[in-house]
């Protein structure tokens, strides 16, 4: 399967972001260290959710963990990456996730995701992404091949 990737947000919602980089320990800055804490809330009655996410870059190293709570659909999830850029433009990133759901019979969720990304100018990335889905269901387990074309303007 292969599938091209838009994301537009046209719900009303309100975001509140909080970042920190370079955070303080002993009065030294960590160097490649960001820390961000967001809130948004949804007035259409959707869940409210709160994120935590952490990253570290060290030269063409990149590693993250991701903290998610909500309060109706999802009740937690958690996502650990890795990443490493290599020569000419090319990437390679691992990343494993898991979901934790409040609606009654669903089974936490397991992905793993290998991706590969290529930087074919500057305004334009490519990725491969292969992803493994495991819900703990009877034949529940899928797995999928993207490919998306992400452009700056």
């Amino acid at each position: 399967m292969i599938g091209i990737v838009f994301f537009f947000s046209s719900r009303r919602r309100h975001t509140r972001y909080i970042s920190v980089t370079g955070v303080q320990t002993c009065a030294l800055p960590i160097s490649g260290l960001d820390l961000e804490f967001g809130f948004v809330t949804q007035e259409t009655g959707a869940e409210n959710v709160m994120d935590i996410n952490g990253t570290y870059k060290n030269g063409n190293y990149t590693v993250a963990i991701e903290i998610l709570t909500a309060n109706e659909v999802i009740d937690n999830s958690i996502m650990l990456l890795g990443n490493v850029g290599l020569p000419m433009g090319f990437g390679v990133t691992g990343r494993i996730e898991k979901v934790a759901f409040d609606l009654a019979g669903e089974p936490d969720t397991d992905v793993v995701t290998v991706a590969g990304t290529y930087q074919a100018a500057e305004n334009l990335s490519v990725l491969l992404e292969l992803r493994s889905f495991d819900n703990g269901k009877l034949g529940g387990d899928t797995n999928s091949l993207t490919a998306e074309f992400v452009t700056k303007f």
